[in-house]
């Protein structure tokens, strides 16, 4: 690419779901993939082998998860919300209108999960409802793939797909809600348009 500097913003992102649990406290009204708009922007700075690149991401959602066995009863209802900052570079495998790169990301995630968590143990006694708040930090990597399609003479329409994993800490997770090792496909980690100078 002749130009030096690049600008987009991403519209959408399919992926995995950021929260997940074993099979013993499932989501409620959540798919294990969701197609989520979550506007984000992104920026590239182009040299003669490879391109530098930065973006933010944030995150949004409420989740909802239970279990209701004949002995036990647990519920976790909450707002989780995230913040990534990514930094990489991307070489172009194919350089023609339709380009083709590889593409690898690191950075650092910063999270809250805030909500209620209710407990039941045994068939029968009260239910006990307590408030939390999770605040956790983790640094990731994120390889993939991208696609880029020159609409006009400065337009393009960007497409990457990724793999993203996590490793975080959280504070004040005393029932482990939130999970501190993440593995995350995407499908589709970004979809939006960019321009150049």
């Amino acid at each position: 690419m002749t130009s030096k500097f690049e600008l987009g913003i991403d519209f959408a992102s399919f992926n995995k779901n950021w929260i997940y649990y074993n099979d013993h406290l499932l989501p409620v009204n959540i798919n294990d993939y969701n197609l989520d708009f979550n506007p984000s922007f992104f920026a590239r700075f182009h040299f003669e082998e490879f391109s530098l690149r930065i973006k933010y991401e944030h995150f949004k959602k409420n989740y909802l998860f239970r279990t209701n066995t004949i002995d036990a009863f647990e519920e976790v209802d909450g707002t989780f919300s995230n913040n990534k900052y990514f930094i990489g570079a991307e070489k172009y495998l194919i350089n023609r209108r339709i380009k083709l790169s590889a593409v690898f990301d690191l950075g650092l995630s910063q999270t809250n999960f805030k909500g209620t968590y209710s407990d039941k143990q045994g068939g029968i006694g009260a239910i006990i409802t307590e408030s939390f708040s999770i605040d956790g930090i983790g640094i990731f990597v994120q390889p993939g793939f991208g696609v880029k399609y020159r609409l006009f003479k400065n337009l393009y329409v960007d497409l990457e797909s990724s793999i993203y994993l996590e490793k975080g800490t959280d504070k004040n997770d005393t029932h482990f809600i939130n999970p501190q090792n993440k593995l995350i496909p995407r499908p589709i980690s970004l979809l939006g348009f960019s321009t150049c100078f």
